[in-house]
């Protein structure tokens, strides 16, 4: 039986030949329906299939006899995600970079890729997936970095040296820059501040004892001597009270009647 509405004809039928019965339930285009495709009266099962295919512009589907209607598993790397027979009983290719075992309803991204609005994409940089899946990947500890995208085991984040950090990109290291340091989290540089120094490993700052402050590289930590002492800020030396002179390069004693309070 044939009949349609609108612009698809549905074509419902039993088609007996001597030795099957070919069972078609398929929408096709109606404008591709046309007598210059419908088989002579009579046809052979085999003439029906060819101008069904004909008529789809030899779109791939599978033709379901009555000899052979059992279903069988989909093959690796194709999917099927419907119960259905007819056009969507057929099992499609995975989409690109993804697989799947035999009798799948759906494919998943290979390791390394997940599913990204409508395909599959790499892991991004300093991330990684270990399994075939849709899932998202993995992102390494905020102290490491990958060399490129599609990590697929969790060897691919690689840690910083010791002095220095992951950049901003996650794609490699850098030093921090003097007078800085690894900040805690070890994802960034911190800057000590005026009255402490980085230690020898550059990932902490040292404040320098009560009687020493910052010496001029900030790589160390200078004795404050000849009658000066430490400033407010532990910055700097300067003269201890009663004494006067700092800034031209010694402290002296004032004189009697008079005095400083050592800045």
């Amino acid at each position: 039986m044939v009949s349609g509405t609108g612009r698809y004809l549905n074509i419902s039928n039993s088609y007996k030949s001597t030795t099957n019965v070919l069972k078609i339930m398929y929408n096709v285009p109606a404008i591709f329906w046309t007598d210059e495709y419908r088989p002579p009266a009579g046809s052979s099962e085999a003439v029906w299939i060819e101008h069904l295919r004909t008529a789809m512009f030899g779109a791939r589907y599978t033709i379901l006899l009555a000899s052979n209607t059992n279903c069988a598993a989909c093959p690796s790397n194709t999917e099927k995600a419907v119960a259905a027979n007819g056009i969507s009983a057929a099992c499609v290719p995975c989409p690109a970079n993804s697989e799947s075992l035999g009798g799948s309803g759906s494919c998943g991204c290979i390791t390394g890729w997940y599913w990204q609005t409508d395909k599959c994409s790499p892991c991004p940089i300093a991330q990684y997936k270990t399994y075939v899946g849709n899932s998202v990947c993995t992102p390494c500890n905020d102290d490491q970095y990958s060399n490129g995208t599609g990590g697929t085991s969790e060897a691919w984040c690689e840690t910083c040296t010791v002095k220095s950090v992951v950049n901003a990109e996650k794609n490699g290291c850098l030093l921090c820059d003097w007078p800085s340091v690894i900040n805690e989290a070890k994802n960034g540089c911190l800057l000590c501040n005026d009255s402490s120094v980085p230690n020898d490993a550059k990932n902490a700052c040292l404040t320098c004892n009560a009687s020493s402050v910052p010496n001029a590289a900030k790589n160390g930590c200078q004795l404050c001597v000849n009658q000066t002492v430490p400033n407010a800020a532990h910055s700097n030396c300067q003269c201890k009270p009663g004494y006067a002179g700092w800034l031209q390069g010694a402290c002296a004693e004032c004189s009697a009647g008079k005095w400083a309070d050592g800045t």
